[in-house]
């Protein structure tokens, strides 16, 4: 709803600005490639607030990761926009004396060059991002340099001849959401960072369990305030481990003295993070995520997990045996094999000692794939008590999302349907 939302006021302030401007002539290809760069910068601007991090933009979308596929979405839209305005300008050249090469190379021309270069910055960028599947760090490093894209379409927009220089409320409406993403751009990339809600800790035990870390850090000044369920970005400072900010769950309870982390060693960040030594230091930046807050209605929990998405659960679970309510709270855990469920003796042994939570593990390598019907009828709930219940999904997105469907299907509200994907690239 919102970038249609943004796109019609751009719409409506370009189409008065034609009007304003009665004596210049405008061709259907030039119109159209006018305002399709107009949504495109309001939209591209937009994607820079999305990635700041902002507070309230969480408490508006409901969760970070849901930001970041908005952030994703509308990137992609802003892409399809900002590449028609040259290639609809290089068709019009074919039935004028207009010369092609103006919209496409670079030239002595400047304002026309800023066009480009921020045309091929976006489309480089933007193929690293949504086409390429590239390590954490070199993702990471063309996101940061974004920012050349919207210091090249100010430059562009601010001084090319053409409807936003001639009318002044079109030229404040696009000159303000670029400055807003330049702020934002600036805001997440050094300020962020050094004055952001930061917490210094240090690893206080590391224990390695058939490629499971458990992670243990004590504060070394004011500890973190959490609910169970959210996540946090962490940086270790350790030689030969990358000194990024990467999100991880948070496995312990709010009131434990030491933070837990739970990690699975799936690649090169993660592996080094064996190697992690006692006392090293760390920089927590968060908490984020919003699952806590399915649990704090009365109404009874359906937790359905996939392989390491079960790490947000542990610390609902244990909350809510710390203080109970008059309410059921089912556990669906999938993975390939017993090996591979993590804490699997842990729940079978709470289930054992609390009739309020039960625990179903489903190992696919001798048993199907975890489906909505195969949770309602193993459940303990009443039909009518399951189909009110809160819903977690945490997993891989493909599963999330078929058991989502599947649950609708069943009559599940979606209000009562929550997941979060911690995969925020």
């Amino acid at each position: 709803m919102f970038p249609l939302i943004l796109s019609f006021i751009t719409f409506v302030l370009f189409l008065f600005s034609k009007t304003a401007s009665t004596s210049i002539p405008t061709t259907p290809l030039l119109f159209f490639s006018q305002i399709a760069s107009l949504i495109g910068a309001v939209l591209l601007s937009f994607t820079f607030i999305l990635s700041s991090r902002f507070n309230f933009l969480e408490k508006y979308f409901g969760s970070l990761d849901k930001v970041y596929k908005q952030h994703h979405l509308y990137g992609a839209m802003a892409f399809l926009f900002l590449i028609s305005h040259p290639l609809l300008l290089t068709l019009q050249t074919f039935s004028s004396s207009l010369p092609t090469a103006i919209y496409l190379f670079p030239s002595p021309n400047l304002v026309y060059t800023t066009g480009v270069l921020a045309l091929y910055s976006l489309i480089i960028f933007l193929t690293f991002t949504l086409l390429i599947k590239l390590p954490y760090h070199l993702w990471y490093l063309t996101h940061q340099l974004m920012g050349i894209v919207l210091i090249f379409a100010l430059i562009h927009i601010n001084f090319i001849t053409s409807d936003v220089s001639r009318f002044p409320f079109l030229k404040i409406w696009i000159i303000i959401w670029i400055l807003l993403a330049l702020i934002s751009y600036l805001y997440k990339k050094f300020f962020y960072i050094r004055f952001g809600p930061k917490f210094n800790y240090q690893v206080d035990q590391v224990q390695n369990i058939n490629g499971l870390l458990d992670l243990y850090l004590k504060a070394v000044a004011s500890p973190l305030k959490y609910h169970p369920g959210q996540f946090i970005f962490i940086s270790f400072s350790q030689k030969n481990i990358s000194s990024e900010f990467h999100p991880f769950s948070l496995v312990s309870t709010p009131d434990s003295p030491l933070l837990h982390l739970a990690v699975k060693v799936i690649g090169d960040y993660t592996g080094s993070l064996i190697g992690l030594q006692k006392n090293t230091p760390a920089t927590i930046m968060g908490p984020n995520g919003r699952l806590y807050e399915a649990f704090e209605t009365n109404q009874d929990i359906v937790l359905i997990a996939g392989g390491i998405g079960i790490t947000p659960f542990i610390s609902l679970i244990e909350s809510e045996i710390i203080n109970p309510k008059n309410r059921q709270i089912s556990l669906f855990y999938s993975t390939q094999n017993i090996d591979a469920a993590f804490y699997h003796q842990k729940f079978l042994e709470l289930a054992a000692k609390n009739k309020k939570f039960e625990y179903h593990p489903t190992f696919t390598d001798s048993k199907p794939r975890l489906t909505a019907s195969t949770i309602s009828s193993l459940t303990c709930l009443p039909a009518g008590r399951f189909l009110k219940s809160n819903f977690l999904l945490c997993g891989p997105q493909i599963m999330m999302e078929s058991l989502k469907n599947q649950l609708l299907d069943l009559n599940v509200a979606s209000q009562n349907i929550y997941y979060e994907d911690f995969s925020l690239t």
